[in-house]
């Protein structure tokens, strides 16, 4: 297999190699494309989920199922100020 890579990725790959991680130039490729395989199916399944989420969504608002923006907006403040004091009790 010949592939031209960017001077930084020749070096990234070289490096790679020589900690002995990798058996071979195929090896390291293999992985590399395997974990961009995992990658391509989480984001596919994490659209797939927003996707379902708009649908229900738009589904609850054609039935009149929604609440007052401001009230919203008040419930995602709270919910981010908790978010901010777990991270800081946790840090």
């Amino acid at each position: 297999m010949n592939l031209l890579l960017s001077p930084e990725l020749q070096v990234f790959v070289d490096e790679q190699l020589q900690s002995g991680q990798y058996e071979s130039e195929a090896d390291l490729y293999i992985t590399a494309l395997q974990s961009f395989a995992d990658r391509e199916k989480y984001l596919q399944a994490k659209r797939n989920e927003l996707r379902e989420a708009v649908r229900v969504g738009t589904e609850q608002a054609d039935r009149g199922e929604t609440i007052d923006g401001e009230l919203a907006m008040a419930g995602f403040r709270q919910k981010l100020e908790q978010w901010r004091s777990q991270s800081e009790l946790e840090a």
